[in-house]
């Protein structure tokens, strides 16, 4: 089997994760976490190397959840229940659709940057009217790759004191991120599966230091291991946010995920997808009719790309490639306005590298696609 779905979810994953994640399994649940007394706390070991990857100097500005789609939810529906929101077409579902829930029930004023503008730093400043008080976007596009400017945006959003959300579960683990950059007023979401090589149900929510946690709503209330003779949430963080059982064995993969990073470090990795969707590219450029979805001016060291093959469906070609042993996503990746505004609202064919793809794999696809194309 070859895996090119990595920006779903990266595989294999290291098998240190999978060593820490059967070890917690073996172990009993209360001797590990919040409520562990003088044991190994695996939650917080895991925010201070999210701590560390982010360039934050207190973890507890750091909310364990479920995933990306989890924390996104609780930085929307916490910052942009009033005035106005400016979002891309680059974004996700995870970001789409809760803007476009609040705008239903609450009518929040949503505002939506085309693919070209949203990479254009100027576009930006050109649709902000003083309504619009968060501006909501990836750091890089789970479809193709595409990167908004974002240290002009966070510029802007200093100078204007704006509140920005930023999805971060393509780009972290791919590209530095570094919070001291971004506004005092970020909310940063990451995933725990994709580029930290952490299990799936894991990911965080950065909450800047400008970021006010009272203003933001927990989504779900309970038992969070302190104060539990008062019928009231407790206030602190990150307790505040982190009710139920939490997920050990997936956080403590999520933190042996985090030291194969660190070790193997972001500049490398980064440096092998991009020699790996170079390879791809000059490949795929050769096949008469295919058509790459391309990011402007460089390759994103997110290791995504995408294309169209004409007279073939994008599920046609991915059940194709799939009987070839190889795997990779067919259709619209749950981002459908970047789809629409490259002319392919039907879909595309993603392929996505990670740090375990190698040469020989990515000529294997190739092979592949020209057998499809050639009929």
């Amino acid at each position: 089997m070859i895996y090119l779905n990595n920006a779903a979810t990266s595989f294999p994953k290291p098998p240190e994760v999978l060593d820490r994640i059967r070890a917690v399994l073996a172990e009993p649940a209360f001797c590990l976490g919040r409520a562990a007394g003088n044991g190994p706390d695996i939650l917080m070991d895991c925010r201070k190397k999210l701590a560390r990857l982010l360039g934050v100097s207190e973890p507890t500005r750091i909310i364990l959840t479920p995933g990306t789609t989890y924390a996104l939810n609780l930085a929307i529906q916490g910052a942009c229940r009033e005035g106005g929101v400016l979002t891309t077409a680059l974004e996700h579902n995870s970001v789409l659709r809760p803007l476009e829930q609040l705008r239903r029930t609450l009518g929040l004023e949503v505002e939506i940057l085309s693919y070209h503008e949203s990479l254009d730093p100027e576009a930006y400043k050109k649709r902000w009217k003083p309504s619009i008080r968060v501006l909501a976007l990836s750091a890089a596009s789970n479809v193709n790759g595409a990167m908004p400017p974002l240290e002009a945006i966070a510029d802007f959003c200093r100078e204007r004191d704006l509140t920005l959300i930023l999805d971060a579960a393509q780009g972290a683990g791919s590209m530095p991120m570094d919070v001291k950059k971004l506004p005092p007023k970020s909310l940063v979401a990451l995933a725990g599966h994709k580029g930290l090589y952490g299990p799936q149900g894991t990911g965080a929510l950065y909450l800047g230091e400008g970021i006010d946690d009272q203003n933001l709503r927990p989504l779900i209330f309970g038992g969070t291991g302190v104060n539990s003779e008062s019928p009231l949430q407790p206030l602190e963080l990150p307790l505040r946010f982190e009710s139920g059982t939490m997920n050990l064995p997936g956080f403590a993969g999520l933190s042996a995920g985090l030291d194969f990073l660190f070790e193997r470090g972001l500049a490398s990795i980064a440096l092998h997808k991009e020699r790996l969707i170079e390879r791809l590219t000059e490949g795929l450029r050769e096949i008469p009719g295919l058509a790459i979805l391309y990011p402007p001016h460089t390759h994103s060291p997110a290791g995504v790309l995408a294309f169209t093959l004409e007279d073939h469906s994008p599920s046609e070609i991915g059940d194709r490639l799939y009987e070839a042993g190889i795997i990779v996503r067919a259709g619209l990746h749950c981002a459908p306005l970047i789809h629409k505004d490259l002319g392919c609202p039907g879909g595309s064919v993603r392929l996505s590298v990670g740090i375990f793809n190698r040469e020989e794999e990515i000529d294997s696809a190739l092979e592949a696609l020209r057998a499809i194309r050639s009929g």
